[in-house]
């Protein structure tokens, strides 16, 4: 085993799986920080050109063995020996690097503001099980071929794996989540991460032993991978790493706009209550009524009162003060944003232009649509139709939109 530490394949196969990995975590100026999970899957999102690599050098490694030492061990006992000396000296870097990625991912978070607590060590798990079955496959289609062009099978039928099951065309279990936004709101779900490690170390062992049993039949290894790809599509079928789960909301900012929002977040809170509150004060002074308590936006509370103090697809983003005003004049608790027909334009229009009157109030220059109203219309006809609007927005009432805003 020390012998095969020092060979240099190992470390520079990892050293190109850590450059693609640290790729992937910077693209789109790493998004992802300040929310671990939504961290922990992107290095998932680096499977499609790690793992390929993976399995190409993995076939090498069974080639060599093939054309060499195992034809010199034919004792199954030994091959196991030596299968498992081999995979041991490439666990090793393996799992440093998806250990050290894992934890740099989760510690870079939590120097952000705002920093989500939702790492778990599961992803970790099983990115580390799909590597080593990777692995373990490239070095059996290796044995089986007995050339170098195994590791150009390894590495295309990895990467089809890969896209196909991400494609949601077959499941295997071997792909990760992959968020492409942020996890504020969800849970892993245990049994579903443990089932996938249960497969993984199933396929993995039938495979060891197919290698040490019957090194070179190619008719063994088909078989068992189609029944590992059968196992897939009957357990995996449905991607059910994480439920939607109600992160606690209790950090509440005072009167006279209360906004209540995770402890993490209570910065941001704070910012949102001083809007939503001149928000507020726009709109009762045009005569119109107003709601006076909110939540912060997360999977889940879609239906209640929210306001949008996160951009989803970066949680680094400073607060946007037309996300506030939106959720002050066009309350979310309103049953026709959720129901199954979509309200009449109307409605979105009034949503619209009651949002750009209080931006308007609030900025010192006028915005659109209220900008070109107020140039046909006149300020108190303009006033009129603006009351109108925000009035039908706060009560839900879509027979109190106006019937024409003046502008066909």
């Amino acid at each position: 085993m020390r012998a095969q530490l020092r060979r240099p394949m190992p470390w520079l196969v990892t050293a190109s799986m850590l450059a693609a990995m640290a790729t992937v975590l910077a693209l789109r100026d790493a998004d992802w920080m300040g929310d671990p999970l939504w961290g922990q899957e992107t290095i998932g999102v680096a499977q499609g050109l790690m793992l390929p690599l993976l399995a190409g050098a993995a076939a090498i490694v069974g080639w060599q063995d093939i054309q060499g030492l195992l034809t010199l061990i034919p004792d199954a006992r030994l091959r196991l020996k030596h299968l498992c000396a081999t995979l041991a000296v490439w666990a090793v870097p393996v799992v440093v690097l998806y250990a050290v990625a894992n934890l740099f991912v989760v510690l870079a978070s939590r120097w952000t503001d705002p920093s989500i607590p939702n790492a778990t060590p599961w992803p970790a798990l099983t990115q580390i099980g799909g590597a080593l079955l990777t692995f373990l496959v490239g070095y059996a289609l290796g044995v089986v071929l007995k050339s170098w062009l195994g590791s150009v099978v390894a590495a295309l039928l990895t990467a089809g794996v890969l896209i196909l099951d991400r494609m949601g065309v077959i499941a295997t279990g071997l792909a990760e989540y992959t968020a492409s936004g942020t996890m504020l709101g969800t849970s892993a779900n245990p049994p579903y991460f443990a089932m996938r490690l249960v497969w993984m170390v199933l396929v993995g062992a039938a495979i060891v032993a197919l290698v040490v049993t019957g090194a070179g039949k190619r008719v063994p290894l088909a078989a068992a991978l189609g029944v590992a790809l059968l196992i897939g599509q009957v357990a995996f079928g449905s991607n059910d790493s994480y439920t939607v789960v109600q992160v606690r909301a209790d950090s509440c900012t005072s009167t006279p706009v209360v906004v209540c929002a995770p402890p993490e977040f209570r910065a941001r809170a704070e910012k949102a209550s001083q809007i939503a509150g001149a928000s507020a004060a726009t709109l009762q002074a045009l005569g119109a009524p107003t709601h006076r308590w909110f939540v912060m936006w997360q999977p889940g509370n879609d239906q209640l009162d929210n306001l949008m103090l996160i951009d989803p697809g970066k949680i680094r983003a400073p607060l946007r003060t037309r996300d506030v005003v939106s959720g002050v004049v066009a309350p979310k608790s309103c049953e026709l944003w959720h129901a199954p027909e979509p309200p009449p334009n109307s409605w979105f229009y009034s949503a619209a232009l009651v949002e750009s009157y209080v931006m308007s109030e609030l900025n010192g220059q006028s915005a659109e649509p209220y900008g070109r109203l107020l140039a046909t219309r006149g300020s108190v006809g303009a006033h009129d139709l603006v009351l109108q609007a925000a009035t039908a927005l706060q009560e839900c009432e879509p027979a109190k939109v106006p019937a024409s805003f003046g502008l066909e």
